[in-house]
């Protein structure tokens, strides 16, 4: 099923499908491993009392992450799962959560300067990407959450997902070349509420010497780091929502207690909700 799965993904269909019972359990069979296969993008907290340490640690600001939408009860969208923390704290209290993220063979998406950043180039970069999908589906195993994963091109995803309460992009927009179209992507399928965060950005800030609503092209060629495509000022990801139809903003900084790096959180609805 293994080699079905790379067919699947690496061939020119619209990959539809992805939520049926049988084909979550072939996911789960294929990435199904010892904690020894997975990297972890997210610090989390083990049943066991372990906490597994990653790059960012969101622990204990994830009500503030998620701003002042409410999700519990609501079918929410996920834009990029990463290792899972998130998704596991939103699988707790949604309805039901379907979580995106980037296929098997469109590695190269998510990081521009793969090729000089990586020793071993872009299969590094795929070998790091299969144990971060590892690492996912580790922490809904040990979790037991009944969130459902989605591969696919996070511009253009799946046309059989279905409509959403409220769509989340937890630092993704900065991962993706396009992030426009992600936004609008999340709006052709959320009734309510999008959900934007990002790392903030002290030369994009808005203290009297910010640039308003900018995009920095992040990827540094002579270091290989940042190793992403954009950084966002904040007037930025809320132009964005509101070109998208989600005029109705709210922002908010939030800082974990294991964590120096202050992320910013940028809500949107629909003007009528």
């Amino acid at each position: 099923m293994h080699a079905d799965l790379d067919s699947f993904y690496r061939g020119s269909g619209d990959l539809t499908g992805q939520l049926d019972l049988a084909f979550q359990e072939a996911l789960a069979n294929r990435y199904r491993g010892a904690e020894a296969d997975c990297l972890f993008s997210h610090t989390l907290n083990l049943a066991d009392g372990r906490s597994l340490q990653g790059a960012t640690d969101l622990r204990g600001t994830e009500a503030a992450h998620l701003g002042d939408c409410d999700i519990t009860g609501q079918r929410v969208l996920e834009f990029g799962g990463g290792s899972g923390w998130l998704t596991q704290y939103m699988a707790s209290r949604a309805g039901e959560l379907v979580t995106l993220d980037i296929p098997v063979g469109r590695e190269e998406l998510s990081a521009p300067l793969a090729a000089i950043s990586n020793p071993h180039g872009l299969d590094g970069l795929r070998d790091i990407q299969e144990r971060i999908r590892r690492g996912w589906w580790f922490v809904k195993d040990r979790a037991g959450h009944p969130g459902k994963m989605v591969y696919c091109d996070l511009h253009n995803p799946p046309s059989d997902l279905g409509r959403f309460e409220v769509s989340v992009l937890p630092s993704t927009l900065l991962q993706v070349p396009m992030p426009f179209l992600v936004v609008q992507a999340a709006a052709r399928v959320t009734e309510r509420c999008i959900v934007i965060t990002e790392p903030v950005v002290a030369t994009l800030s808005q203290d009297g010497n910010g640039l308003g609503p900018a995009a920095l092209f992040a990827p540094n060629i002579g270091t290989g780091q940042p190793n992403h495509w954009w950084q966002h000022s904040a007037a930025a990801l809320a132009r964005m929502l509101m070109v998208a139809g989600f005029g109705d903003l709210s922002l908010s900084v939030s800082v974990a207690e294991h964590s120096a790096m202050p992320l910013l959180t940028v809500s949107g609805r629909r003007p009528s909700d």
